[in-house]
């Protein structure tokens, strides 16, 4: 028994690095106080229940907080601390995350102060170090970090996860198990625990909407490429019928200047 707990918490640890098996998003602050990088861990200037390897997107906050969000704790584990408060003319400005640290070595004058426009993390162990460039020194950080999985402390400990994992847990427990032991292989066990995971999966699913760099030039039907392929830019119904009907067409007896328009157009 005290080996198959080990497996289930090993199997949790390795989940808790997929985003597509990790059901929820959470938010983290930290205020600026002009420092280059800030730790993030439990307990540190980032405060997170366990290792973060990755950051899914943050923002700067340029003005104070003061109005109370009451549903926040709706939204959010207890484990972020209280209701969180947004300030009425709070402006939030959105942070690109680099991924890596050869893009963060890339940056010349690392030690500039003004607001930030990228973040990068340092996913050091046991606790991490997230670097923000420029460095505000007033302001908040926010970051969107995924929710841990926790570890089964005991054989009696409840299990608090949504239904879909409770399954998806067992059948892929005993797949472990039967090759830890030696078992041969249950094709049937294999197939539920691929289905539960699947089903995970699609629970899980959060598709971004496609963005375009800021210096593209405009759309072919106005706006920008972010706003073109966000919606804002996508030329009206009518507009593609009209065109796509009234084009004209060739026929292979057709020379450039007898072109001749498909019958029942306009």
């Amino acid at each position: 028994m005290n080996d198959a707990l080990t497996h289930l918490n090993m199997m949790l640890g390795q989940w808790n690095r997929k985003r597509w098996l990790i059901y929820h998003l959470v938010e983290a602050t930290v205020p600026a106080y002009g420092a280059a990088s800030y730790r993030i861990g439990p307990g540190m200037d980032i405060d997170v229940p366990g290792r973060v390897t990755g950051i899914a997107s943050a923002f700067y906050r340029l003005a104070r907080v003061s109005e109370t969000n009451d549903d926040f704790s709706l939204d959010f584990s207890s484990d972020f601390g209280p209701p969180h408060t947004i300030g009425a003319g709070a402006i939030d400005i959105p942070l690109a995350v680099l991924t890596s640290r050869e893009d963060y070595s890339r940056i010349g004058m690392k030690g500039l102060g003004t607001y930030p426009s990228a973040v990068w993390l340092d996913a050091d162990y046991p606790v991490g170090n997230l670097y923000v460039w420029p460095s505000p020194s007033v302001g908040e950080i926010h970051v969107v970090v995924q929710e841990q999985l926790g570890r089964i402390t005991d054989l009696t400990a409840d299990i608090d996860l949504p239904d879909e994992y409770h399954d998806a847990l067992f059948q892929n427990l005993v797949v472990r198990l039967r090759s830890a032991y030696g078992r041969s292989r249950d094709p049937v066990v294999e197939v539920l625990a691929k289905t539960a995971l699947n089903t995970i999966r699609s629970a899980n699913a959060q598709i971004g909407t496609l963005g375009m760099p800021g210096n593209m030039p405009l759309g072919r039907f106005g706006g920008d490429m972010n706003s073109y392929w966000a919606g804002g830019g996508v030329m009206p119904a009518r507009e593609i019928v009209d065109r796509t009907v009234n084009v004209p067409v060739l026929t292979p007896v057709d020379e450039p200047d007898t072109i001749k328009p498909v019958p029942g157009t306009f």
